[in-house]
């Protein structure tokens, strides 16, 4: 069968692999919601107290923040993305809404951090970037596997990749078979944080020469200077991944979830995954205001959703879990 569309498109980038790209995308979202219900259980509620539980130990309690509508609001957002996830995963969907399944998955997590940085009273910025800085400053190594992943610049093109609870992880390529052993989610994880870093780190570098047009490339001495001290100190996280997995489905790669006469690799299981960790980012937000903004406003959130969210009685059988949680705290 002739596919034009992507004829064309491969005339202008050669490097473009829809195929590579597919199995990534997919094998990203297997891994990553394979590690979350091994560590953290597989309903609802379990999530939640995995997540309760960690957080008590490695924070402090009730104290100031920035405010309960700072708090609660990002985090109904979150929970209306992650519960848009749960329906397409139970009742399927469309090829071509898969890749905004992609940008509901990327807003649940922006949500959860959102209202995440409200509660530990940390300033929310107004771009995406600052937001996921601080959420690595401030929040990450406090939260939960896989969650606390992070990269950290060494020298030159070297970073220490990392799981904090897993150490000595190595690294395997997306397109590799996904066979859905832990061994095999955390080592893709390391993989696709790893490329997030490199890339992170073309960025700055083009970022550099953009602003110094005397540096062409970083092969003096001077250059590496600039660089090295651009690069002191720099991370990158969970959320750097999150940003650039939704940037990979929104923009250069939108095609090749919704384009050829292939079926989608694993469409049903990256469905369910997306809307596994979706939902998960969310758990762990609820969580964390529990711990810092306390029970009763917690409770307040979501007896509140329970009752006012637009149509929840289409839905009821993917937001039980609401009234469940708010019996818990």
């Amino acid at each position: 069968m002739a596919h034009w569309l992507y004829d064309e498109i491969k005339k202008n980038d050669n490097d473009w692999s829809p195929r590579h790209a597919q199995t990534s995308t997919v094998h990203w979202a297997l891994s990553l919601a394979c590690e979350v219900q091994a560590e953290n259980g597989e309903s609802a509620t379990k999530q939640f107290d995995s997540c309760l539980s960690l957080l008590k130990k490695n924070m402090r309690g009730a104290q100031q923040h920035l405010g309960a509508g700072e708090v609660f609001g990002p985090l109904f957002s979150s929970l209306t993305f992650a519960l848009d996830l749960c329906s397409r995963a139970a009742d399927g969907c469309p090829t071509w809404s898969l890749p905004s399944a992609v940008i509901a998955w990327y807003y649940a997590h922006y949500g959860a951090l959102r209202s995440m940085l409200a509660a530990s009273n940390v300033l929310v910025e107004e771009y995406h970037a600052k937001s996921i800085r601080s959420f690595g400053s401030c929040l990450r190594n406090r939260l939960p596997h896989p969650y606390n992943m992070k990269a950290r610049w060494i020298k030159n093109g070297d970073f220490d990749v990392e799981l904090p609870d897993y150490p000595g992880t190595s690294s395997r390529l997306l397109i590799k078979e996904f066979d859905g052993e832990r061994i095999t989610a955390r080592e893709m994880l390391i993989g696709y944080l790893k490329g997030t870093a490199k890339r992170e780190l073309e960025i700055i570098k083009s970022d550099i020469k953009s602003k110094n047009k005397t540096i062409l490339d970083f092969k003096s001495a001077e250059a590496k200077a600039v660089r090295d001290k651009r690069m002191q100190g720099v991370e990158f996280n969970m959320m750097h991944c999150a940003f650039r997995y939704r940037g990979k489905a929104n923009y250069r790669d939108s095609v090749y979830l919704s384009y050829g006469s292939v079926p989608l690799h694993k469409e049903v299981d990256f469905l369910r995954s997306l809307s596994t960790t979706a939902l998960f980012s969310f758990l762990l937000a609820l969580a964390l205001a529990r711990v810092k903004v306390g029970k009763s406003c917690t409770r307040s959130f979501l007896s509140d959703a329970s009752s006012n969210l637009r149509n929840i009685e289409d839905c009821r059988s993917h937001a039980s879990f609401l009234n469940d949680l708010s019996s818990q705290l």
